[in-house]
């Protein structure tokens, strides 16, 4: 029986290469020199700075030929491209900062109404500073107004009453035990 080639199956193309008479096997028992090995890389390293130094240098010779190469209304449409592009992205910047600021004064003014954070999601998606955004708030809220939770009161402030040893620091009571005479005693004094 003899086997017939497809067009699908693919030739073997597996070929055995010689090896590179630069690279050396290592031997277990004598280990590369660490010195040359760093050497040879920082020539390396060198060599690559050098040809990322000339294709730079290449691509602005380039660049420049091109440029000087176009008339003054090429220029100046290329120009026009670029700057479209620049304020087209930084409009795009701003939308996303201003949706930012309108989410975080939403959120706040949701919070400031009662509703806990996972009933923002069901709020309407407005502006609050705008009177349009505002009312549609107002509106929900009200609306909703049994899912809020009751606005908490502020803490009401009770003094703590001051220790004995702080009202006799401050003067307020005199201690019988504390003399001018024992603090002398105390501190050094005749």
């Amino acid at each position: 029986m003899t086997e017939a080639t497809t067009p699908d199956a693919a030739p073997d193309t597996t070929t055995t290469e010689a090896p590179d008479a630069t690279t050396t096997e290592a031997d277990p028992g004598n280990p590369p020199d660490l010195a040359a090995l760093q050497a040879e890389l920082a020539s390396v390293k060198s060599t690559l700075e050098n040809l990322g130094a000339e294709k730079a240098e290449s691509d602005a010779k380039a660049e420049a030929a091109r440029v000087a190469a176009l008339t003054a209304d090429e220029r100046l449409a290329e120009l026009t491209a670029k700057l479209t592009a620049d304020v087209e992205a930084e409009r795009a910047a701003l939308a996303g900062e201003r949706q930012k600021l309108i989410d975080r004064r939403r959120t706040d003014a949701l919070t400031r109404m009662g509703f806990d954070e996972r009933l923002h999601a069901l709020a309407p998606q407005v502006d609050p500073d705008e009177p349009e955004g505002g009312a549609a708030l107002e509106t929900w809220g009200k609306a909703h107004a049994d899912m809020a939770k009751a606005p908490a009161s502020a803490p009401v402030f009770v003094p703590k009453p001051k220790s004995p040893l702080a009202r006799v620091l401050s003067g307020e009571t005199r201690n019988p035990l504390i003399t001018e005479k024992s603090l002398g005693k105390m501190f050094g004094g005749s």
